[in-house]
C-alpha cells in the first residue's frame, strides 16, 4: 500500500529498450496512471526529444507552451521542483491524487554535447532527482530508443529499469543491447542497479506470425536463464483506446475505463510491484 509522506521510500525506474516503437512511452504513461490510481505519488521524467511523453499528457486543444525541461534541468538552469507540471485528470479523482511530469523538448538534442562535457556528467539526474524523491513513492524515467546521454544518466540514477517489447528480432536485440549496457553501469556507477522485468506490448497469441511466436519465445528464454521467467511481466494487447488517448492528451482510464489494454496494464503493473517488493 502507499506509505505516508514520512514514511515514503521512493523508486526510481528507467523505462527504456535500444529500439524505438516498442510501446515505452506509452507504457510509461500506462504504468505511472496506474500507480497513481492505486493511490501512490507518482513523478514521470520526459527524457527522449522526440517528448511525447509531454504531448500524451497536454490536452492538443490547449494553448500550452513548455517554460521549462529536463534538458534545463540537467544543464543547471533549472530545478527539478521549478521543471514539475501536474497532470490535470478529466474524471473526478481522490484529492490526494498525484500523477506529476516534467516535459522534454526537441531542444535537449542540441544539449547533449555540452552536457557530456559537465563535470560528473553520469550523476546530473541522480543529483536533480534527490530534492524531489521524499515527495513521491515512483519516479518512471521516459528514456529515448537508443543509449544517448539521456539513457545513460537515466541508468545512474534509476533503482531498477523495465524493458517494453514488441514480438519482433529487433525487438529482442534491443532488450540484449540494454541489458548489456545496464550492466556496465551497474558495474561502474549504480551498482544497485536492478533488472525488473520484460513486458510484450501489442501481442496477441491468437493472431500471432510465426516470426512474431519466435521473437517471444527467444525473448522469453533469454530473460528467463538470464534472470528467471518471473521477470516475464505479461503481455500488452492492441487496442484503439491508446491512440485515442494519446490524441486527446488523456491518460487510458480516462478514454476506456475498462478495456482490454488497461486491464492488461493493470496486471502488468501488479506484478512490477511483486518484483520491487
Amino acid at each position: 500500500m502507499p506509505t505516508t509522506t514520512q514514511e515514503r521510500s521512493c523508486r526510481v525506474i528507467a523505462i527504456t529498450n535500444n529500439k524505438g516503437g516498442v510501446c515505452k512511452t506509452t507504457t510509461t504513461v500506462a504504468v505511472g496512471a496506474q500507480l497513481a490510481d492505486m493511490g501512490y505519488k507518482v513523478l514521470l521524467v520526459d527524457l527522449d526529444p522526440q517528448a511525447n511523453l509531454t504531448k500524451h499528457l497536454i490536452d492538443p486543444n490547449t494553448e500550452f507552451e513548455i517554460a521549462l525541461h529536463t534538458g534545463d534541468v540537467l544543464a543547471g538552469s533549472a530545478s527539478m521542483q521549478e521543471a514539475i507540471l501536474a497532470y490535470t485528470p478529466s474524471i473526478e479523482q481522490p484529492s490526494e491524487y498525484t500523477l506529476h511530469f516534467v516535459p522534454a523538448s526537441y531542444l535537449m538534442d542540441t544539449y547533449e554535447s555540452a552536457l557530456r562535457k559537465k563535470p560528473d556528467m553520469p550523476n546530473l539526474l541522480r543529483k536533480a532527482l534527490r530534492p524531489v524523491r521524499p515527495h513521491y513513492d515512483f519516479i518512471l524515467l521516459d528514456c529515448p530508443p537508443q543509449m544517448s546521454t539521456y539513457t545513460y544518466v537515466a541508468l545512474v540514477a534509476a533503482d531498477g529499469f523495465f524493458v517494453p517489447s514488441k514480438p519482433a528480432t529487433f525487438s529482442f536485440d534491443g532488450i540484449k543491447n540494454v541489458c548489456e549496457a545496464a550492466e556496465g553501469v551497474r558495474d561502474q556507477l549504480n551498482p544497485g542497479l536492478q533488472f525488473l522485468g520484460v513486458g510484450i506490448m501489442t501481442y496477441n497469441p491468437r493472431i500471432a506470425s510465426n516470426a512474431e511466436k519466435l521473437a517471444v519465445s527467444r525473448i522469453e528464454e533469454y530473460v528467463s536463464s538470464s534472470y528467471g521467467s518471473d521477470y516475464m511481466l505479461g503481455n500488452v494487447r492492441v487496442d484503439k483506446t491508446i491512440e485515442d488517448a494519446q490524441s486527446k492528451g488523456r491518460i487510458i482510464s480516462e478514454t476506456g475505463l475498462d478495456t482490454r489494454v488497461g486491464r492488461d496494464y493493470r496486471d502488468l503493473t501488479t506484478k512490477l510491484l511483486e518484483v520491487l517488493n
